[in-house]
């Protein structure tokens, strides 16, 4: 784990970005789950670009009191494009009629987008290195 921590920090750092998380609650994550887990609002800024979201620790580490370390944020975030519903829907599964899988598809989306928004083309693919 040491590892990961490491590249995720030397990506933080060689971006200059700084990556916030904060304790939010301990609820239910995906609106269809019966399940609770500690749930964090994380806040990436590099300049004056900032974007935020919120994050689902694993039940696991949740039950485990584990809070979410930069490179477990950083390993979940969608910094490839998702392409077009249909094409995510085939990729990952899901029925292309399904309120489900249109709400996971705009979310994917948006994160995508708000990564778009901090990091260049060179620093989304060094992102995914990290994972």
């Amino acid at each position: 784990m040491e590892n990961y921590t490491k590249q995720a920090t030397d990506f933080l750092k060689k971006t200059g970005t700084k990556l916030e998380i904060v304790f939010l609650e301990y609820g239910k994550h995906f609106y269809d789950e019966d399940t609770k887990r500690n749930r964090y609002t994380y806040t990436l800024s590099k300049g004056n670009r900032t974007v935020s979201g919120v994050f689902g620790q694993s039940i696991d580490r949740s039950e485990r009191g584990k809070s979410p370390t930069k490179y477990d944020i950083l390993a979940c975030m969608s910094n490839t494009s998702p392409g077009t519903f249909q094409e995510f829907c085939g990729e990952y599964g899901y029925d292309n009629d399904s309120i489900k899988a249109t709400k996971v598809y705009e979310a994917v989306g948006k994160e995508y987008n708000d990564l778009c928004l901090i990091f260049n083309d060179d620093e989304m693919e060094d992102l995914a290195e990290i994972q």
